[in-house]
């Protein structure tokens, strides 16, 4: 195994691939998971779709890479639970 793949799979290992290209991080790759009593656990690997399915480990890379970064929807400003909601304005007299 290539150096480079034997570093991406030990920092895939230790929790450590969040800003690093692999299958993994990519919009394109589906995780398999097994189901262990009423849980499912990740199984270090799935396949990619783009552009037909293909077998992959998650911390393979492929040519058709994609960061979900980009993807990640920004979260909505939410108020402290402590702030007092803002009051309507009072309707006008006619």
């Amino acid at each position: 195994m290539k150096p480079e793949v034997m570093n991406r799979m030990r920092l895939y290992m230790l929790k450590k691939h969040k800003d690093i290209p692999m299958c993994v991080n990519c919009e394109h790759f589906r995780m398999h998971y097994i189901r262990c009593g009423n849980r499912y656990l990740p199984v270090d690997g799935g396949h990619c779709v783009d552009p037909r399915i293909k077998p992959r480990d998650a911390w393979d890379l492929c040519d058709c890479f994609t960061s979900t970064e980009a993807l990640a929807p920004v979260p909505a400003q939410t108020r402290s639970p402590r702030e007092e909601p803002a009051t309507p304005p009072a309707p006008a007299e006619a």
